[in-house]
């Protein structure tokens, strides 16, 4: 039952077995029970009914408490951490997660040990991030680890929380090295669900640089090969993201949809990306002020989480929407600028000093690579900010450092924009 194309079904006998064990807890002993808990917390994790199963483990946790240390116990916190990061609970997350490395530090137990240093890395790129030193060692740690093993769920895990490691630290050409390295695992194995997989964290990468249509183009392919909700719901928040951006035909009522869906489905993590571009969104379309709020509530809610780097990209399109007013980019109609008049106004007045508070928080950011990709993004920001503002030297200064970042990933189209920008100024 626990086959990938019969989740569903799993679904549903897990939920009876697990009513008929509370109604009749002599039907099954504690280590039978161990590994129905975790077959169902695997099963539930990949098919993403998050809420179901950090509610039942309310109920689960207590027992498998009694019955102490094992295998399946591990396993099934495990899977409650993946739930949790995809709730937004990131600090619960690392609560589970600590427990979990103390539970298999008095175990000798290689597989144990395996899932619960694959769940640290995972908490560290939402919450308390290790130093790139230890994220590192742990790395090489796991990757010795599970090449004794035969688990293509943990592989895959594994891998794509490396990749997101890199994305997270702005390290986006490595994030394309280890993407390729999940890609060509679904392509060598057959393995749809490590194909899927890299290529929506290849649409993600492809966002970072601003090339949306790549994005798009990425997050389709993925979600014609992928089969879980596990695979998914990146690749569905990257489509919904790269059609806002490129002004698709119904996008937004799309993404509305979708993001109302996530929250509906307890799928905080894979709404924060769609909630920043709805806002995003309204402001292209002349609802400044509306788009402007929406962008402010989604920081809000990542600070809420202690997801710091979530808030950080909101923070990045805030200061891209002050800058396009600052500089009277865009083709606003009389009517629209009317119409915005009350927000335009104080942006007009404070805008730089907005969008210098902003970036100093940014920048602020421990898990950021002084060298990575969100420094040369908050650099062309600094520097499009002064030449609005006809500060040349200021603006080349920040556009130069901000080309010497940005071209150590390849040509995109935010390369393009800072090119553009030092050959006007030159």
């Amino acid at each position: 039952s626990m086959g990938m194309f019969s989740l569903v079904e799993a679904d549903s006998y897990f939920n009876s077995a697990f009513k008929l064990y509370l109604e009749d807890n002599d039907c099954a002993d504690i280590e039978e029970f161990a590994q129905f808990a975790a077959d169902y917390a695997s099963c539930a994790n990949v098919s993403l009914r998050v809420k179901s199963l950090i509610e039942r483990a309310k109920t689960i946790r207590p027992i498998l408490e009694r019955g102490g240390n094992s295998r399946h116990h591990a396993l099934f916190l495990h899977h409650l951490i993946s739930c949790l990061i995809c709730n937004g609970r990131y600090r619960e997350a690392l609560d589970v997660s600590r427990r979990l490395t103390e539970m298999v530090s008095q175990m000798d137990d290689k597989i144990a040990a395996t899932y619960a240093l694959v769940s640290e890395l995972a908490v560290s790129n939402y919450r308390e991030p290790l130093s790139t030193q230890s994220y590192e060692d742990k790395k090489i740690e796991a990757e010795v680890l599970l090449a004794e093993m035969d688990d293509p769920y943990l592989q895959n895990f594994y891998l794509a929380q490396i990749v997101w490691n890199q994305i997270s630290s702005g390290h986006v050409a490595r994030a394309h090295e280890d993407a390729d390295r999940l890609m060509e695992i679904g392509r060598s194995g057959n393995d749809p669900r490590a194909l899927g997989y890299g290529l929506a964290m290849k649409a993600l990468i492809a966002m970072l640089g601003g090339d949306y249509e790549q994005a798009l183009m990425l997050s389709e392919e993925s979600l014609a090969v992928s089969r879980t909700e596990f695979d998914t719901a990146s690749a569905q928040s990257s489509r919904v993201t790269a059609l806002i951006a490129l002004e698709a035909e119904d996008a937004m009522e799309t993404a509305n949809e979708y993001i109302n869906f996530c929250n509906d489905q307890g799928w905080k993590l894979y709404a924060a990306g769609p909630e920043t571009m709805y806002g995003t969104g309204l402001v292209m379309r002349g609802e400044i002020a509306e788009g402007i709020r929406q962008i402010e509530q989604t920081i809000l809610r990542r600070d809420a989480e202690g997801y710091e780097p979530g808030a950080n990209w909101s923070r990045l399109y805030l200061c891209e929407v002050y800058l396009a007013i600052l500089s009277g980019d865009g083709d606003a109609s009389l009517g629209t600028v009317v119409k915005n008049a009350g927000a335009l106004m104080p942006i007009l007045l404070t805008g730089k000093k907005r969008i210098l508070s902003l970036i100093e928080e940014i920048r602020a950011c421990p898990q950021y690579d002084k060298d990575g990709h969100y420094i040369g993004h908050c650099e062309l920001i600094l520097g499009l900010m002064h030449k609005s503002k006809k500060k040349i030297a200021l603006a080349l200064d920040h556009l130069q450092n901000a080309q010497n970042i940005i071209e150590m990933s390849g040509a995109s189209p935010m390369l393009t924009r800072i090119e553009t920008a030092i050959a006007q100024l030159s």
